[in-house]
């Protein structure tokens, strides 16, 4: 953040870096205990203040196209000044602030590539582009406000990489103005309000007292730090590192870097405005910001190490340990015809399965009955992707789960807080030419979840049919198919280490058609779905084994052959034949 700047540089006009800004003047606190940026903690790491419930109120935001605010390349950063007859005007309250502060300008911080350039990080992980409005507070002056520990409240906003690359129309005409300004002194008029600027909503942020994130680092600021990001295009960013640090006529130097590293946050405490381990305002998904790299900031447990899904590596890496009697699995009552809820849960196609059907698992050294809840599958964006757990890192273009619940613990909610408390059975799909019949009545009512929660109820369903007519049903029904078992998580957020997975080696059938209905189904509610709206792909990326041991049923090779066990006669007769 910048309001006063100062140039620090040696003999050979090389720009001393933040590193060196301490001590160099007696006047400066760059160096003291309280500086900015800083890294925003973990949810649980902060305390709610129920100070800060109360909204912000914004004056003057979104009407200020017709002052005629001044943009500036000033050699440090971008920045968006406004007039000093119009200072007062443009102010806001609330937000647990005390009394009214009003805007000065607003600057951005950015770095040499789409991974890095934000001034403050969120729980270690940093965006590429940072944006602060700077407010003073109402009734000071400049020089008064900078010796005061509330003189200055300074708003900041986090810039994501859209996932499809698409342009931010909001921001399109400070970027277009760019252009005109690539040196430092450059400057023009910009018709744009700061509230296009701003995220959609500003009722959930982070607050501490901080500094000026600039040279002489005035321990002055107020920080709100805003939860919604805005999302900008990786060719917009680029405009801002096409920006220069000199003037017209020297030597060009690019603006490729202008953040300040996160400093100590010592004693003090970062504040949250809402109650809630979760923020209302992310919500998880596979595409951007909410994908599944940034779980973990959200759900703790989706960073522990025991997480699915994981690449099956090859059989002959796995244990087989004939004791355990995993060949002993059976899938009771898969056989039984149920009239299942198909629903559309914004995530993915799930079907619930009533209890009275009462599909259950026994044996394969599971230790109890799972009784089965529901089952849903995930996809990719084309034919090549799309299954969560690869195998021998081959990805197959669907994977169905089949989710159960250790009936001792009555329910799936109750379960899936317990350490053994679900089993889940996963397929992988395989593409064939022709369509499979038996899944004519599933690709039909696709068409009739196509908005997230929409129900259809009385779909017909028969398990066996859909996965494996070999499903081992009662010891004397099927065939012992082989399958690998592990320890693991849910697959999506909470992330909760509570599943024993089985995967089943044995791919089912579906044609290239078939699948292409499950990408009709969109994430959102209502309303025209365009193609960012569709659910293009819904599978987590594999996780780290982490030294968990991955079993399989059978004694198979890499090539899927069963290894036997020769008899000693016949490895005598074997070394006197060599």
């Amino acid at each position: 953040m910048a309001v006063v700047v100062k140039v620090f540089r040696l003999a050979s006009s090389v720009t001393l870096g933040p590193s060196y800004w301490a001590g160099l003047y007696s006047d400066d606190y760059c160096d003291g205990t309280s500086q900015s940026p800083i890294d925003i903690p973990a949810a649980a790491d902060m305390t709610y203040d129920v100070a800060l419930a109360t909204a912000f109120t914004f004056t003057g935001y979104s009407s200020m196209a017709a002052s005629s605010i001044t943009v500036a390349n000033n050699g440090h950063t971008v920045q968006m000044s406004i007039s000093d007859a119009e200072i007062g005007n443009i102010h806001m309250t609330g937000g647990g602030l005390t009394g009214q502060y009003n805007a000065l300008q607003l600057h951005f911080h950015w770095g040499p590539n789409d991974d890095e350039g934000s001034e403050h990080t969120f729980r270690g992980r940093q965006f590429p582009l940072e944006l602060h409005i700077v407010h003073i507070k109402d009734g000071a002056d400049l020089a008064t406000a900078l010796t005061q520990s509330d003189g200055l409240a300074v708003l900041g906003f986090f810039f994501a990489i859209d996932d499809h690359d698409q342009d931010n129309s909001a921001i399109a005409p400070l970027i277009t103005k760019l252009a005109d300004i690539p040196y430092n002194g450059d400057s023009g008029v910009l018709d744009l309000d700061f509230s296009a600027l701003m995220p959609a909503t500003s009722s959930e942020f982070y607050r501490y007292s901080g500094s000026l994130t600039t040279p002489k680092c005035n321990e002055a600021v107020v920080w709100t730090v805003f939860e919604h990001k805005n999302y900008i295009s990786s060719t917009q960013m680029a405009a801002f590192r096409n920006l220069y640090k000199n003037a017209q006529g020297s030597t060009n130097s690019l603006m490729t870097t202008n953040y300040r590293p996160v400093q100590a946050l010592g004693s003090r405490t970062v504040t949250k405005s809402y109650n809630t381990d979760v923020p209302t305002d992310y919500s998880w998904g596979y595409h951007g910001y909410e994908g599944a790299d940034t779980w973990g900031l959200y759900y703790t447990d989706c960073a522990l190490t025991s997480q699915s899904p994981i690449d099956l590596l090859s059989p002959n890496s796995m244990t087989y340990d004939s004791s355990l009697q995993l060949n002993t699995l059976m899938f009771n009552n898969y056989e039984v015809d149920f009239t299942g809820e198909i629903h559309n849960n914004g995530h993915s196609v799930q079907v619930d399965i009533p209890s009275a059907a009462d599909l259950h698992l026994t044996g394969g050294n599971l230790g109890s009955t799972y009784k089965a809840a529901q089952l849903h599958w995930h996809w990719g964006a084309d034919d090549t992707t799309g299954s969560e757990h690869t195998y021998q890192t081959k990805q197959y273009p669907l994977e169905l789960h089949i989710v159960h619940y250790k009936t001792s613990y009555g329910s799936l909610a109750s379960a899936v807080s317990q350490s053994d408390g679900l089993a889940v059975v996963g397929f992988f799909y395989e593409i064939d030419a022709n369509d499979n019949a038996n899944y004519a009545t599933l690709i039909s009512a696709l068409s009739t979840v196509q908005y997230k929660s929409a129900t259809k109820y009385n779909i017909a369903m028969n398990v066996r049919d859909l996965t494996n007519s070999e499903l081992p049903i009662d010891g004397m029904t099927g065939t012992n198919l082989t399958y690998f078992r592990y320890q693991g998580s849910l697959t999506t957020p909470s992330c909760s280490e509570v599943v024993t997975w089985t995967v089943m080696l044995d791919p089912i059938k579906i044609s290239s058609t078939q699948l292409a209905n499950f990408r009709e189904v969109s994430h959102i509610e209502s309303g025209t779905i365009g193609t960012h709206d569709k659910i293009d792909k819904n599978y987590r990326p594999v996780q780290a084994l982490n030294g968990r041991t991955v079993y399989k049923s059978a004694n198979i090779s890499a090539s899927g052959r069963i290894i036997a066990a020769l008899p000693t006669t016949l490895i005598m007769l074997l070394v006197l034949t060599l």
